[in-house]
């Protein structure tokens, strides 16, 4: 069932987004949408939306989430609350530079150096890899993690933990001076 890997580029109108995309025995295997702005790296504007160029959503995904619509949740995507030390999420291994506090990493005791090597049970090499494992989490779902973490002087040890996505993570506070406070 090639149905899980439904990804089409092709030409949309606006007024279909929403509308169902069928197989060629007339299942329906999917769901127009547009390309959000955001997801393209703009901040504002509709200019893809308006495009014409759409994506479908797979049906497996909607299924997988119907109950929680049906019952009226309001799905956001889940946040862990961690930086990566490299930039290049596919070259870069999934290793911590920040974990925001109060976040869902801080409470699962995510520190800084520690490396993700497994997401729910999937080997983990890159942070691209990471992403692919929290992209489908919304607030309110947890993931099973495998941490690496390396002492100066010590072998290293692996963790398991279970961190709760939310949807908002804590403000960052401030380090710089108030200059009205001089």
């Amino acid at each position: 069932d090639w149905s899980s890997d439904v990804c089409s580029s092709d030409l949309v109108s606006p007024a279909n987004y929403g509308g169902p995309l069928i197989d060629i025995e007339g299942r329906v295997i999917g769901i127009l949408a547009p390309m959000a702005a955001d997801t393209a790296g703009m901040n504002v504007g509709t200019e893809l939306y308006d495009s014409g160029i759409g994506f479908a959503v797979p049906m497996e995904d909607v299924l997988r989430v119907l109950p929680r619509l049906q019952k009226g949740e309001n799905l956001s995507p889940g946040l862990l609350g961690i930086t990566y030390r490299s930039r290049d999420a596919f070259t870069g291994d999934a290793t911590i530079a920040a974990v925001r506090s109060g976040s869902p990493a801080a409470a699962a005791g995510l520190l800084p150096g520690d490396t993700i090597v497994a997401a729910s049970g999937r080997p983990v090499s890159r942070i691209a890899q990471l992403r692919h494992q929290l992209l489908p989490l919304y607030a309110g779902d947890s993931i099973d993690l495998v941490v690496e973490r390396k002492r100066a002087g010590a072998a290293p040890e692996r963790l398991t933990v279970r961190p709760k996505l939310t949807a908002d993570l804590p403000s960052r506070k401030s380090t710089r001076l108030n200059s009205s406070h001089a």
